[in-house]
C-alpha cells in the first residue's frame, strides 16, 4: 500500500455521527496524492460536552479524494503535492485516530496489535529526519554534480582548469563535509531513537524536540552545501539543461517545510533546555 498524508493541524472540521465521522476541508501539500492508495488527513472535532475540539487524524481510500491539479512550483516538482478537497464525506471509527494516539510509546491502536519497536517510535519526533532525508538528496546530488563538471570544466575567461582554482577547491571541500556530517546527524539520531525503542525505553521530552532540531540542523547543513556549489557554479547554473539548477530549486522548496525551519525546531528545543515547556502538543507527554 501507498499511503500519502498532511499532519498540518486546524485544517479539516469533522463532525461526530453515529459509527464516525463526516469530515470536510481542503488539505494543501499533499505529497505523493496521486499514485496512493490511500491518504491520511488532519481534521477538528468536538467530540464532547467540553466544546473544546480534539485532533483528528482521518484515513481515506484515494477514490474518495477530490485531488486537485494545483502543484506548479518552483521545486519539487515530482512530489506532486496537490491539494485535496473532501466535502462532507463520511469516514468510520476505526479509520480514525486522536493526535495523542500517534505520539508514540505504543499508544495507539494499531500499536496493541503491531507490537514491534517501530510501532512504539513517537512519529512526529522522528519526521523531520524523513523529510531532512530527502533534502540530503538533493544536496548530495548536487555536490555530485557539481564535482563532475568542475573536473572537466575550463574558466570562460583564462581558458585555465576550473579545479585548479583554490577558491572551487576550498568551496566543494566544504560542501561534501557539510553533507557528509548532515548524513551523519541524521543516522546517528535515527540509531539512538532504534537504539532506544528496541531496548524497551520511552523517550523524554528533551529527546524528542532534540530530535526533531538534530534534523532540521542536518537539513541547514544540506542546504549549505547547495548554496557552496552554487556559488563555485558560475554562469552554467542558470540554465536548466545543467542539472545543479534543478537541485538549487528543490532545496529551495524543501526547505520551506516546518520540519527544516531552522528557528522554529531550534525554539522548541532551547525551551525544554531552559526548563520551559516545549509549547508543541504533539511532542509533550
Amino acid at each position: 500500500m501507498l499511503v500519502s498524508g498532511i499532519l498540518i493541524p486546524g485544517i479539516g472540521k469533522a463532525v461526530k455521527v453515529d459509527g464516525g465521522f463526516r469530515l470536510s476541508g481542503r488539505w494543501p501539500f499533499v505529497s505523493g496524492s496521486e499514485i496512493a492508495d490511500w491518504i491520511i488527513f488532519t481534521g477538528d472535532c468536538v467530540v464532547d460536552g467540553s466544546g473544546k475540539p480534539t485532533e483528528f487524524h482521518f484515513v481515506l481510500p484515494r477514490d474518495q479524494v477530490t485531488i486537485l491539479d494545483t502543484w506548479y512550483t518552483i521545486g519539487l516538482c515530482g512530489s506532486s503535492s496537490q491539494d485535496c478537497q473532501l466535502t462532507d464525506v463520511f469516514v468510520p471509527d476505526h479509520r480514525a485516530v486522536t493526535m495523542h494516539d500517534l505520539k508514540g510509546h505504543g499508544d495507539s491502536p494499531g500499536a496493541k496489535v503491531n507490537t514491534g519497536w517501530q510501532f512504539r517510535v513517537p512519529l512526529y519526533a522522528l519526521f523531520g529526519s524523513f523529510i531532512g532525508s530527502a533534502a540530503l538528496g538533493v544536496a548530495e546530488a548536487a555536490v555530485e554534480f557539481y564535482v563532475e563538471g568542475a573536473r572537466k570544466r575550463a574558466s570562460t575567461m583564462s581558458g585555465s582548469s576550473v579545479a585548479s582554482f583554490t577558491t572551487q577547491q576550498v568551496k566543494v571541500a566544504e560542501a561534501k563535509a557539510a553533507v557528509m556530517s548532515a548524513r551523519r546527524i541524521l543516522y546517528s539520531t535515527l540509531e539512538e531513537a532504534e537504539a532506544l525503542f528496541k531496548s524497551g525505553g520511552t523517550s523524554t521530552v528533551e529527546d524528542r524536540t532534540r530530535w526533531r532540531a538534530m534534523a532540521t540542523f542536518a537539513g541547514r547543513l544540506a542546504s549549505s552545501a547547495v548554496n557552496l556549489v552554487l556559488e563555485a557554479g558560475g554562469g552554467g547554473v542558470i540554465y536548466e539543461r545543467n542539472p545543479l539548477s534543478r537541485c538549487v530549486s528543490d532545496m529551495l522548496v524543501a526547505n520551506r517545510h516546518i520540519t527544516q525551519n531552522w528557528d522554529v525546531n531550534a525554539s522548541t528545543y532551547g525551551r525544554v533546555l531552559l526548563g520551559l515547556p516545549s509549547g508543541v502538543e504533539a511532542l509533550d507527554d
